[in-house]
């Protein structure tokens, strides 16, 4: 299936969207809510932290099915072509249904669509699930 671009910024494919937080009411609250369900959160997030870092040029996404809010990422891409991708997180009850592969795929076209050529993936080593989604998708 091919990815298609939405008049209003987002991107489709297959179940999942992907929704710039500046498509959407309230989307920083969202953020916050999907960026601290993580089970080893150690720092809790807020409006003003989400705010601050797209001051300083990251963009946040939030990963849609149908009228439901699955999760959300930041990405930051850089003028040498590299990009990252951090704070990809999930409602837990969204995990390990294939939602969070598919969202990955929208996510690097996203960022592929913003010429980036390189992508680094912020994580933390404890979270297993995350790390085999990335190897999945050929992250090592």
């Amino acid at each position: 299936m091919s990815d298609l671009w939405n008049t209003d910024g987002s991107l489709t494919g297959g179940a999942v969207n992907i929704l710039p937080v500046s498509c959407m009411p309230f989307g920083v609250e969202y953020v916050v809510r999907a960026c601290n369900c993580l089970p080893d959160k150690q720092d809790i997030w807020t409006a003003q932290d989400v705010e601050q870092s797209i001051l300083q040029g990251s963009e946040y996404l939030l990963l849609v099915h149908q009228d439901d809010v699955l999760g959300a990422c930041a990405v930051r891409v850089y003028a040498d072509g590299s990009a990252d991708l951090f704070n990809f997180a999930l409602y837990p009850q969204y995990r390990g249904k294939g939602y969070g592969h598919r969202a990955l795929e929208l996510i690097l076209a996203y960022i592929r669509g913003k010429q980036a050529a390189c992508v680094y993936i912020r994580v933390n080593r404890d979270n297993i699930p995350a790390h085999k989604l990335y190897t999945a998708h050929g992250f090592a």
